[in-house]
């Protein structure tokens, strides 16, 4: 079979089963990103719940005191020190005043602020059906129960409110309310030591009132209230701060979870696209890889271990243009050994090939990381800078310097360099006169630095 054959077999296959992927892995993702929005939404919305709940308690707190001052209660006691002022409480938070704005209170409902009751029924009202719309359904159980809390504490509110003004008939439908709502959260309320908790804290305080164990007077009623609605202030405030936890604990887990799956999704679609084009173009790879070691062989010089002349004339001259284009210094270092001849002559041409490996190595170590050492021939080397020519004469005398101070086997070994700075001239009229600097270097006894004609 020819490649023109297998490719029309191969390619429209390798395309259906990829789309085929593609459609499969996208909706999985936008399925899961969807439960990532609903969740995210959810936690956000916590605290709007916290408004919800705040203002039930501040309301049922308003109520009853401002019956005790329809009764003439004087309020410069302990009690009405403390005493909760609706108004006040109105100016100072804005979220009585927010829930008017609040996304989840549906309708153009307005709020009317003289009849508590009733805003009270309808914050209930829109507290049962919002916990209700949480995700996931783990967190909306747990936030519906404060519900029952919530309407234990109407209820026990609306018996103390028909004890004040002695309506018998009322109280027993009131107190029955409040003991259904307590025995339900009571059942609901998890961990163990949040139930606890409310009996101790809250249930035993006003059981006394609800049992009617004995009479008790007005102010009594307002002292056992006090201390009730501090009570169930504090205990909402603890149970919503530990659910609000778990459920932002339980989300980043949950939404965790969702991105490791897309996570894995992506990678699954990217390693598949990987394979087919692998697949597809696996020719051609095997063909870069065989290019580039037979490029590596053509351009590095097998005796010192540097790039050759060749590389140098098919990368390093249209670098040097664009470079200079870009407005980057650019410099050049033409070194070439003093006396070579003689020591190849003297020691034989094994010792000279040493030398040569040895210049390599001290260039190597000398010169910085993006700097492009080449053997240009013979006993000839060369280094591109990318910098102006002051740090490239530097990096030259420092080579020399390590030349002179590191001789082989006793021998020493001194260059004569030649340095330039390109400005934008033919590329062979520049090479030309650092060229000429070394032959400088030479004629003025050698084993030093000269630079370009400016």
């Amino acid at each position: 079979m020819r490649n023109s054959d297998f490719r029309k077999i191969l390619f429209p296959f390798l395309i259906v089963s990829y789309l085929a992927l593609l459609v499969i892995i996208t909706f999985f993702i936008l399925d899961a990103y969807s439960k990532y929005q609903k969740i995210d939404k959810s936690v956000q919305f916590l605290d709007h719940l916290k408004v919800l709940a705040e203002n039930v308690v501040n309301l049922n707190r308003e109520r009853f005191y401002t019956q005790l001052q329809l009764k003439g209660i004087d309020f410069n006691s302990k009690g009405g020190k403390n005493r909760f002022h609706f108004k006040e409480y109105q100016l100072k938070s804005p979220n009585y005043e927010g829930l008017k704005n609040c996304p989840f209170l549906h309708g153009n409902k307005s709020i009317d602020e003289s009849k508590k009751g009733e805003i009270i029924d309808y914050l209930l009202e829109c507290y049962s059906k919002f916990s209700s719309l949480l995700k996931p359904k783990i967190i909306s159980l747990k936030f519906k129960t404060l519900y029952l809390l919530l309407a234990f504490d109407t209820e026990t509110t609306n018996f103390l409110l028909d004890y004040l003004h002695k309506k018998e008939e009322n109280l027993l439908l009131h107190k029955g309310k409040a003991d259904a709502y307590a025995h339900g959260f009571k059942t609901e309320i998890s961990p163990k030591d949040l139930k606890v908790l409310f009996e101790e804290r809250v249930l035993n305080l006003i059981t006394p009132l609800l049992e009617r164990e004995k009479q008790i007077s007005t102010n009594g009623v307002e002292k056992t209230f006090l201390l009730y609605s501090t009570e169930i202030k504090n205990y909402l405030q603890i149970v919503f701060e530990r659910f609000k936890l778990e459920a932002s604990t339980f989300c980043e887990r949950y939404k965790l979870q969702l991105l490791e799956d897309i996570l894995f999704a992506v990678i699954i679609l990217i390693t598949a696209g990987i394979l087919h084009f692998w697949a597809y173009r696996y020719g051609l790879i095997k063909y870069g890889e065989n290019l580039q070691k037979l490029e590596k062989k053509l351009f590095k010089d097998p005796l010192a271990g540097l790039l050759n002349r060749r590389f140098f004339n098919v990368y390093i001259l249209r670098k040097l243009k664009n470079l200079h284009e870009r407005k980057e210094p650019i410099s050049f270092i033409l070194l070439d050994l003093d006396d070579f001849k003689r020591i190849n002559d003297t020691y034989g041409h094994n010792f000279g090939d040493k030398v040569l490996r040895h210049v390599a190595k001290i260039l190597k170590e000398n010169v910085r990381k993006d700097d492009v050492v080449v053997r240009w021939g013979g006993e000839e080397f060369s280094i591109f800078v990318n910098a102006p020519l002051k740090e490239a004469v530097q990096l030259a005398e420092r080579i020399r310097s390590s030349l002179e101070k590191n001789p082989l086997c006793k021998v020493k070994v001194t260059a004569s360099f030649g340095v330039g700075e390109y400005r934008g001239e033919d590329p062979k009229e520049f090479f030309k006169r650092v060229d000429e600097a070394l032959y400088r270097a030479k004629k003025n006894g050698k084993n030093r630095v000269e630079i370009t004609d400016r």
